[in-house]
């Protein structure tokens, strides 16, 4: 029955159309050229005419419900902001032993859980940049987010190696930057979210820009729409 309300929908708008258009065409007809006028072509002429228009009208309609619907539900989706909180320059960065952080926050939608980042690998592979994974995301002010530079090949940290081993991430860091072809202004890297959205898997993409002529992270992580 669903399926049928269309083209009921569509046969009541094309009747109100064709009666309208028949009745101003006829008498448009009758007083400019009423030796030419013929009832049943006339007929036959508004009726595709009306048909046409009340498909058109009802596209239109549907079309314009979709895009509500759509938007209804990007509205309620989990959508997350991540953010490079760092220092600017080579001196500031030799000076400083974190001259970056990155944080996370919960920008609108449902609350998102089991939050995952696929690693980063560097410009010509040798490195990759790995993000911690997160239970949830419910604040909306920004939170710290831990990560890691690991060599291309090497096995996972444990925790105790990542303990260790923080007082040298700023050295492994440059390593990942500097893993790059050479005269790059800026170095994009694509960084991917996973999380779950009640029972539903859910993506969204990041771009983390290390702008080499100012020799810091970029502020704007927009990478588009949501995969």
């Amino acid at each position: 029955m669903r399926n049928l309300r269309p083209i009921f929908r569509i046969v009541l708008i094309a009747i109100a159309l064709m009666s309208g258009i028949l009745s101003l065409a006829r008498e448009v007809l009758q007083i400019t050229n009423p030796a030419k006028y013929q009832e049943k072509s006339l007929f036959s002429a508004c009726l595709y005419i009306a048909f046409m228009v009340a498909m058109v009208l009802l596209w239109w309609e549907e079309r314009c419900a979709k895009i509500k619907a759509e938007t209804a539900l990007n509205d309620t989706r989990p959508r997350l902001g991540l953010r490079p909180n760092g220092l600017e320059g080579p001196k500031a960065w030799a000076e400083s032993r974190d001259p970056v952080a990155f944080t996370i926050q919960h920008l609108s939608g449902r609350a998102p859980t089991s939050i995952r980042f696929d690693p980063v690998p560097s410009k010509l592979g040798r490195f990759s940049l790995q993000f911690d994974s997160l239970s949830y995301a419910l604040s909306p002010q920004p939170e710290g987010i831990g990560f890691d530079v690991i060599e291309t090949g090497a096995p996972p940290l444990s925790a105790k190696d990542r303990e260790t081993t923080r007082s040298g991430r700023k050295e492994m860091l440059e390593l990942f930057l500097n893993d790059s072809p050479e005269n790059l202004t800026n170095l994009d890297y694509l960084l991917v979210a996973h999380f779950m959205d009640g029972t539903q898997l859910q993506s969204q993409a990041f771009r983390l820009r290390f702008e080499t002529d100012r020799y810091r992270f970029s502020e704007d992580t927009t990478a588009g729409d949501e995969k």
